[in-house]
């Protein structure tokens, strides 16, 4: 499921299968979350404008709808 989220420069479109990691950002002082996910060129690293549990509840929603539409089609 492709997830919309703001970073300091505007939004961003993240694919949350592609989500390696994510973790509070020390520089910011935990203001902003750090991003890990992999695209055509690597591994991209982004700090969007959610606090950790919001982006952890958010990716949680969209695993778990994924989950439930390959559940579906399968039977």
């Amino acid at each position: 499921m492709k997830l919309k989220m703001q970073t300091i420069s505007g939004a961003v479109i993240i694919d949350s299968n592609e989500v390696t990691q994510f973790y509070p950002d020390h520089e910011s002082g935990g203001e902003l979350t750090a991003v890990e996910y992999l695209t055509d060129g690597g591994r991209c690293t982004t700090r969007v404008r959610h606090s950790f549990y919001q982006v952890a509840e958010a990716l949680a929603c969209a695993w778990h709808v994924d989950d439930a539409s390959k559940r579906n089609r399968r039977g």
